[in-house]
């Protein structure tokens, strides 16, 4: 059963060979939507960590808000910006982010007309129309982020080298 209408992706241009995935994720991504399969790119989202960012005074105070939107010159579109690990930016008191599951993100979506944006602005980047139902769908058959728990990951920062 296909789960995917190819064409609701955008395709952007291919990286130079100098681009290094950060993580193993960034690398599952980039290798799925190289080859136009948007179901295994959803399969990997649905069994990592995602990250939503939002300013610090809202995610200190009582009540929850939504994240941050962002315009995307790409699809011509605001779009919902979920990031995987390893393109999160380096730590800074504003803005912050919340951990969350594609299952979560899709349950919480509501009437939006949002597009989803993954790592926006890095060679994995994908934009996808709302369509929260079949993101729960890819959730609801993967692993779940929680299989990241308890395993080293490792960050690469430049060919040849990385941290733990």
């Amino acid at each position: 059963m296909a789960m995917w209408n190819p064409s609701a992706a955008v395709a952007q241009p291919q990286p130079s060979a100098a681009w290094q995935a950060p993580t193993e994720i960034e690398r599952k991504l980039y290798e799925t939507k190289a080859r136009g399969d948007w179901v295994g790119y959803f399969d990997v989202l649905a069994d990592c960590d995602l990250f939503l960012s939002m300013p610090r005074r809202e995610a200190d105070g009582p009540d929850a808000v939504p994240p941050m939107s962002y315009w995307s010159p790409v699809v011509g579109r605001w779009c919902e910006v979920v990031m995987t690990e390893g393109v999160l930016p380096a730590p800074a008191p504003d803005p912050v982010f919340g951990l969350i599951s594609l299952g979560v993100f899709a349950e919480s979506w509501g009437n939006d007309e949002r597009w989803l944006a993954v790592n926006p602005g890095t060679p994995c980047e994908a934009y996808f129309p709302p369509n929260p139902r079949l993101w729960k769908a890819h959730a609801d058959r993967g692993k779940g982020s929680d299989v990241q728990r308890g395993t080293l990951r490792t960050l690469r920062v430049r060919s040849g080298t990385a941290t733990r």
